[in-house]
């Protein structure tokens, strides 16, 4: 939860001071990959935390039901953009497909922080996540501990096109490409 506490400081620190008034509350919409998974669960709560101990933030929390519902993620994005938002915080289900939402999203004025998975381009004011390609390491090296280094691994990814879990399944298949060599 301390994790999702500073991830919404931040995002409220550069959106503060990105010329937004003090006089008003600032308009956040945080659009998650979904909305079935405890991770983002847990997120929420942090947030909601967050934005109490801030007080001046007005905070709308809408995500697709299912975490490979791009096209979901896609009207929701842009159901915001037409709406009087300050802020889109993201999580990208597609590093892809949303490039042209976060473009959308600017182009009207309304700042874009990408969380968690990336997003291809620079169409965003900031980018806060893990570093996706480390923790797949560990996993793989914390794996061949329990195995002893023997035996077989089935790698299964959840999302096709999205940045996190590239990165994890491509750190993770590495270090054991490496191990394997030695």
């Amino acid at each position: 939860m301390k994790k999702c506490l500073l991830l919404l400081f931040a995002c409220i620190a550069f959106a503060t001071s990105s010329g937004f008034s003090q006089s008003k509350p600032i308009n956040i919409v945080f659009i998650p990959k979904s909305s079935d998974q405890d991770y983002w669960t847990f997120m929420r709560q942090g947030v909601g935390k967050a934005v109490r101990e801030e007080g001046n933030v007005k905070l709308t929390w809408r995500g697709p039901t299912h975490n490979d519902d791009t096209d979901s993620q896609i009207k929701i994005v842009q159901l915001y953009i037409a709406s009087d938002v300050d802020v889109i915080i993201l999580v990208p289900t597609d590093r892809v497909r949303l490039v042209k939402s976060a473009q959308r999203a600017q182009a009207r004025g309304i700042k874009v922080i990408v969380v968690d998975s990336a997003l291809d381009g620079n169409n965003y004011q900031n980018f806060v996540t893990t570093d996706n390609y480390a923790a797949g390491k560990l996993a793989a090296q914390h794996l061949s501990v329990l195995l002893k280094a023997q035996g077989n691994v089935l790698l299964l990814r959840t999302v096709a096109g999205s940045a996190s879990t590239e990165d994890r399944a491509k750190g993770f298949s590495d270090y054991l490409k490496k191990m394997r060599a030695i």
